[in-house]
């Protein structure tokens, strides 16, 4: 839901947040429109990249530009087999 992000925006980094779920996309591209709508939050949220697709596949293009990223931060929502939460233990 993008509080992770936030986190991350806010200790200064520079970050591309990769979402699989189309309707999560739109809501997070919707509330960054909205955030860089106030200038009070334009400076943090102009550092914010969303990206709607599968990350292997968005690192597999980066390494082939040789654009390699300084962290991946992953946050598997669901398990691969049971589809139930996984811990809801915050960064």
């Amino acid at each position: 839901l993008g509080r992770d992000t936030l986190h991350l925006l806010a200790l200064g980094f520079q970050v591309v947040a990769i979402e699989r779920h189309p309707l999560l996309v739109e809501l997070l591209k919707i509330a960054h429109g909205r955030a860089m709508a106030q200038e009070d939050f334009r400076s943090l949220f102009s550092r914010l990249q969303i990206i709607s697709g599968d990350a292997t596949e968005y690192l597999d293009r980066c390494v082939l530009k040789l654009k390699k990223p300084d962290l991946v931060f992953i946050d598997p929502m669901f398990s691969r087999e049971g589809k139930s939460a996984l811990s809801g233990k915050e960064m």
